[in-house]
């Protein structure tokens, strides 16, 4: 009777699963697909306070942290260059360990700015996790090892988040999130 019963419950789900692609996660925390990149998109909110201020705020919180470097300012817009982030995996909900988040992370940062709210973009994510070598016969070769987050954490077909990664995904959103929250200021839902 038991044989039985897990002989139907394997073909119900091999029929109910047969022609159907799983269900795929799109966007994780902040983060989201477009173009075949993971990209994260936060927004922060301080109401009461006028787009100059908070401009102001921002740009010099930019250039007084050391991990951004190559801060511009484009029609209204501030744009930058995150390098060498280190992310503490322990604060951030997580364990490090293992491949990811072993090394410092670089992007593209673009925060734009509006009265009472300021929203960072993140793109072009990649770890720099250093150099490797292996030194035969008194001879070291070296090679840089870089880690694309997108390839990473992204399926083959680039349009879901894998499963088995949503925790690195998770610690990266949760260290972005404190990166970027200029004076404690409140995480607005996506309302831009």
């Amino acid at each position: 009777m038991k044989k039985l019963f897990w002989t139907i419950f394997v073909l119900a789900g091999s029929i109910n699963s047969y022609g159907q692609r799983p269900i795929i996660l799109t966007s994780a925390g902040a983060f989201s697909i477009e173009n075949k990149e993971v990209v994260w998109t936060q927004i922060y909110t301080r109401p009461g306070f006028r787009a100059d201020s908070i401009y102001n705020s921002v740009l010099t919180y930019l250039h007084k942290n050391r991990t951004f470097t190559e801060i511009t300012e484009h029609d209204g817009e501030i744009i930058a260059r995150m390098t060498h982030y280190w992310i503490d995996t322990k604060k951030n909900r997580g364990s490090g360990g293992s491949f990811g988040f072993n090394g410092f992370w670089n992007g593209d940062v673009t925060i734009q700015i509006k009265d009472g709210r300021y929203r960072v973009v993140v793109t072009s994510l990649i770890e720099d996790q250093g150099r490797s070598g292996m030194s035969i016969y008194g001879v070291t070769n070296s090679k840089e090892i870089i880690l694309d987050f997108s390839a990473w954490v992204l399926n083959s077909e680039r349009d879901g988040f894998k499963n088995d990664r949503l925790s690195r995904v998770v610690i990266m959103n949760n260290a972005l999130m404190d990166l970027f929250d200029v004076k404690q200021m409140t995480i607005a839902k996506k309302d831009w």
